[in-house]
């Protein structure tokens, strides 16, 4: 049977899933069905002030609004991981995967906030 085309954060929990890196794309996601914005953001107080800042964006590795979409090899199949964690992009980026370098990508979720990601190369 095959996977969806869509890798969930929850596959790589566990023993993880190793996955072919092919590369790291940065887009404006859609709207999701009730009208939410996905995607890296500001969050704003009163006045419009910045309250709470986001490293990507202060980082300048997306504008906001953007995310990343990382695409993989999953055997034959190419499957894509949306997502604007800062850990996981951290991670990621320390471990300088060349284009078609196979690693095991593990994701240990303590909490909503707290959460720790591992990247092997094989």
């Amino acid at each position: 049977m095959e996977k969806s085309n869509f890798i969930k954060s929850s596959e790589f929990d566990g023993d993880g899933i190793v996955l072919e890196y092919i590369r790291t794309d940065v887009v404006v996601p859609n709207k999701g069905a009730n009208g939410e914005d996905y995607g890296a953001k500001h969050t704003y107080g009163a006045g419009g002030v910045v309250t709470k800042e986001n490293w990507l964006i202060k980082n300048d590795k997306l504008k906001e609004g953007e995310t990343f979409k990382y695409i993989f090899k999953d055997g034959e199949q190419e499957r894509t991981f949306d997502n604007s964690s800062v850990g996981f992009w951290i991670t990621l980026d320390k471990a300088k995967l060349a284009e078609g370098q196979k690693a095991l990508f593990k994701r240990n979720k303590i909490s909503n906030f707290d959460i720790k990601w591992t990247i092997e190369v094989k």
